[in-house]
C-alpha cells in the first residue's frame, strides 16, 4: 500500500528462514523468491537445502506436484534418507505447492478473467478467500509437524484435519477439468487447448456461474484443513483391494498428468475417496472414538 506502482509481496517468517516473494502485482509468486537465514541458521545451509528445489508449479504442473508429493516421503523412508531437516523442508515445499500456488493460481486467473471478481469488492472477497487458504495451509502443516511429537497421544490410523495435499489437489484437478470444458467464447477459456478427447462429450460446457463459487470452496477447504475431522490413512486401511484400487488410479494419474490429458478422468477417484472418507469420519465407530491431538499443541 502506498507504493508509486502497483505491487504485491508475500513474506513468510519461520524460526530459521524468511521467505519473500517478488513484487509483481497480483502474481508475486511468479517472480523470483528470496530465502534469508535467521535465528542461528546459516545462509549456506538454507542455500544447500534450496539448491534442488524447482519452480513453484501451477495449473497442470500443480496437479502433478500433488501426485509427486505422495511418493517423496515413501521413497525417503524406503531409502532411509529421512532427517529432521528433510521433514521441515518437505513441509515448506508442501506449503509453497499446496498453500501458496493454488491461492496465486485462483487469484490471478479469476481476478483478471472473471467479471464477478473484476470489481474492487469482488477482488476483496477473492483476496480474503485466498488469504484464508494460505493461512490455513500454513497452520495445518505446522500443526502436523508439531503433532509428530504427540503421536503416542493420538490415534495414528487417522489424519486429523483433511490433508492440505488432498484438498489442494482436488481443487486444482477440478479447476483444470472445468477449464477444459469452458466455452471458447468465455473469458475463462484456456489460452491453450487441452490434449485428448473430451470424455464428457463435445456438447457439455462448464456453466459460467461455477467460477463464482471458488472463494466459498476455498473457505470450506481452509476450514477442513484446520479441523479435527479424522481422515483414515490409506496405509492403515484393512481393505487391501480398495487400497490397491486407489494406488492403481494414482499410477494412472501420474501417466495422464505427465501427458497433460484427461483431467476429467483424474477427478473421480480422489473425489470419491474424499467423500467416502468424509462419511467415514461420521459413520465409522473407530473414527468417532479416535483421540485427536490438541488444536494448538504446545
Amino acid at each position: 500500500l502506498g507504493a508509486a506502482d502497483d505491487q504485491t509481496r508475500l513474506r513468510f517468517c519461520f524460526d530459521g528462514v524468511t521467505a519473500e516473494s517478488g513484487i509483481a502485482p497480483y502474481k508475486p509468486a511468479e517472480d523470483a523468491w528470496t530465502f534469508t537465514a535467521r535465528g542461528g541458521v546459516s545462509q549456506a545451509d538454507v542455500d544447500a537445502c534450496l539448491a534442488g528445489v524447482g519452480d513453484v508449479p501451477s495449473g497442470f504442473n500443480g496437479f502433478f506436484a500433488a501426485l509427486a508429493d505422495r511418493l517423496d516421503g515413501f521413497l525417503a523412508r524406503l531409502l532411509r534418507g529421512t532427517s529432521e531437516l528433510g521433514v521441515q523442508m518437505d513441509s515448506l515445499a508442501d506449503f509453497l505447492n499446496f498453500g501458496v500456488a493454488p491461492a496465486v493460481l485462483f487469484f490471478t486467473s479469476l481476478s483478471t478473467r472473471e467479471s464477478a471478481f473484476a470489481s474492487d469488492s469482488g477482488r476483496f472477497v477473492l483476496l480474503i478467500a485466498c488469504g484464508a487458504w494460505v493461512l490455513s495451509a500454513m497452520f495445518r502443516l505446522a500443526r502436523f509437524n508439531v503433532g509428530q511429537d504427540l503421536a503416542n497421544e493420538s490415534d495414528d490410523r487417522f489424519y486429523f484435519g483433511v490433508p492440505t495435499t488432498l484438498v489442494a489437489g482436488l481443487m486444482i484437478m477440478w479447476f483444470l477439468a472445468l477449464l477444459k470444458y469452458t466455452s471458447p467464447s468465455s473469458a475463462m477459456a484456456p489460452t491453450e487447448p487441452f490434449g485428448g478427447v473430451k470424455l464428457f462429450g463435445e456438447a457439455f460446457t462448464t456453466p459460467s456461474s461455477v467460477w463464482r463459487w471458488i472463494p466459498a470452496l476455498m473457505g470450506l477447504g481452509a476450514i477442513l484443513m484446520v479441523s479435527n475431522m479424522p481422515i483414515p490413512k490409506l496405509g492403515s486401511m484393512r481393505n487391501k483391494p480398495f487400497a490397491a484400487f486407489v494406488l492403481t488410479n494414482v499410477a494412472i494419474g501420474y501417466v495422464f498428468g505427465a501427458m497433460r490429458i484427461f483431467p476429467e478422468f483424474m477427478i473421480w477417484a480422489p473425489s470419491v475417496w474424499f467423500v467416502l472418507f468424509m462419511l467415514a469420519a461420521f459413520i465409522s465407530k473407530a473414527a468417532r472414538q479416535a483421540k485427536p491431538p490438541p488444536l494448538f499443541p504446545n
